[in-house]
């Protein structure tokens, strides 16, 4: 069945992917090097706050199970990425359907300040991932005044 609008979703989606490779991260130093592998992928929304102490991360990934999910942490960015594969297999009498699904979330988000990624946690409960990563201590460099000879 032709649908007429189905070019104008397919150039949607091809701007989409473009402004998002434009405006990301720099994927080249991230452990996930192939974005072409992200490109069905859909980008959760997050929130990000910056405490005193600490930067929170919220993200949203619905419908994904723990197990699924690999989180990497580096002193400036987050990267989140979940996979959701299911298999539908329906066998009647005089009817065969068998369906794949994949599907996932990708994202790297910039932080707003270098954390400490040995002691960042990490919790996802009701399809809501909740990183807490604690900020580097800035070091004080003391000056040390020198005589000149």
């Amino acid at each position: 069945m032709f649908d007429p609008f189905e070019d104008i979703r397919r150039m949607h989606k091809e701007m989409d992917r473009m402004f998002r490779d434009f405006f990301s991260v720099d994927k080249q130093l991230l452990p996930w090097k192939n974005k072409q592998e992200f490109a069905n992928f859909r980008q959760p929304s997050c929130d990000v706050n910056e405490g005193r102490n600490k930067v929170m991360v919220e993200i949203e990934i619905p419908g994904v199970k723990k197990e699924d999910i690999q989180l990497h942490v580096r002193d400036d960015v987050i990267e989140v990425k979940a996979e959701r594969k299911q298999n539908i297999k329906i066998e009647k009498k005089g009817f065969f359907r068998q369906e794949r699904i994949h599907s996932g979330f990708y994202r790297a988000i910039p932080l707003p300040a270098k954390i400490d990624v040995d002691n960042t946690t990490a919790e996802y409960k009701n399809g809501i991932l909740r990183i807490e990563a604690p900020k580097k201590e800035r070091l004080i460099e003391r000056g040390k005044r020198i005589a000149i000879k």
